[in-house]
């Protein structure tokens, strides 16, 4: 199955793509975050919060390739039809296409907290996987903007446009605020 999604990754097929790399990035990162959780005896609830999280962002990369492709749809409707309003069609899918790394920002930015509550939980033989989780999701974090300001770029609604920037250095500013604690927690305990 990794491999089927990866040759299709990589394929010139423009979905999936960026947006549902990120995603899965995200994903693996909590569900490096589950197995810490199980090797450590953590509790049911937290462990049943890994698994949630990680078929969220399951979901959200199937989402993205999703929207994206609904992009390529409104982009092949005709310029010069009477019935179909095709900038209308393209704006509502490019801002579509622009919610789902935003969604997947906000669950990565909601996972903070659970990655600390997973470190102190964490056996130190497995403490290293957590920073490696921090990581990833940090990782998907950085690469979700670049999937949302790709769509920001061609959406005319300025106001969405200046929602979706406010909403990016919000998160972004949160998410480094709420895991530089944890990251140099780790740092200090393998460096």
């Amino acid at each position: 199955m990794l491999n089927e999604y990866l040759t299709k990754l990589a394929s010139s097929s423009p979905a999936p793509g960026g947006g549902a790399a990120a995603a899965l990035t995200a994903a693996q990162g909590v569900a490096l975050c589950g197995m810490v959780l199980r090797i450590s005896q953590g509790s049911a609830e937290a462990i049943s919060k890994a698994d949630i999280l990680m078929q969220e962002f399951q979901d959200l990369a199937a989402k993205d390739a999703a929207a994206f492709e609904a992009v390529m749809s409104a982009q092949k409707l005709p310029k010069d039809s009477l019935t179909i309003n095709r900038a209308k069609e393209l704006d509502t899918a490019l801002k579509n296409a622009a919610l789902v790394p935003l969604t997947v920002m906000s669950k990565i930015h909601d996972a903070a907290e659970f990655l600390q509550r997973t470190a102190e939980a964490s056996k130190s033989s497995v403490l290293s996987d957590v920073g490696v989780g921090l990581e990833l999701l940090d990782g998907a974090l950085k690469a979700s903007v670049f999937n949302v300001y790709a769509n920001l770029k061609y959406i005319k609604d300025t106001e969405f446009n200046q929602q979706a920037r406010a909403k990016i250095s919000a998160i972004q500013g949160s998410f480094t605020k709420a895991v530089t604690p944890l990251r140099l927690s780790l740092v200090e305990k393998f460096g």
